[in-house]
């Protein structure tokens, strides 16, 4: 994942999404409600303008965390060809961006990270149409590129006398 608004960054930016725009999304409702394997779970990406990672967190029982790492693999794995997904994440990218337009504060915000990804700012029209041009494929070829369960890095927070098996 190299350049912040590069297409891999934004296909990678909607499968975030896809998996973990809030509640109703998989891996809430799989990983905690269905399964009950944690409280907190969730995905971030971070972007430079020459690299970036995808994180998933999770706050589990020590003792579950392989299941855990198991269940999300399915998620990802399950949503990287959702059409349902992308379409949903597609909706509320295009309604935030009408409400973002509305805040001065969320504009100057959105042209400060144009010009420092891409060189120049963007208007309304051009990101709408970048949103409504993601396809399905496009999520999957990153996901499958970028996000292999072979090159899951992990790193744990737990208690003093747990031996990680």
């Amino acid at each position: 994942m190299g350049r912040g608004r590069d297409k891999e960054s934004l296909y990678l930016e909607f499968f975030r999404d896809m998996i973990s725009g809030g509640m109703s999304f998989p891996l809430f409702q799989e990983v905690r409600d269905r399964l009950g394997l944690c409280y907190q779970i969730g995905a971030s990406i971070t972007k430079r303008t020459d690299v970036g990672n995808f994180n998933i967190y999770i706050g589990t029982d020590p003792k579950r965390y392989k299941e855990a790492i198991n269940a999300i693999i399915e998620v990802i794995k399950k949503s990287k060809t959702s059409i349902e997904l992308l379409n949903k994440v597609k909706n509320l990218k295009l309604g935030k961006l009408m409400l973002n337009y509305e805040n001065t504060q969320e504009i100057i915000y959105w042209v400060i990270n144009d010009i420092l990804f891409l060189g120049r700012p963007r208007g309304f029209e051009e990101i709408k149409k970048e949103i409504e041009e993601v396809k399905i494929e496009d999520i999957e070829k990153v996901v499958d590129k970028y996000l292999k369960p072979e090159m899951i890095y992990t790193t744990f927070l737990a208690p003093k006398d747990f031996k990680i098996e």
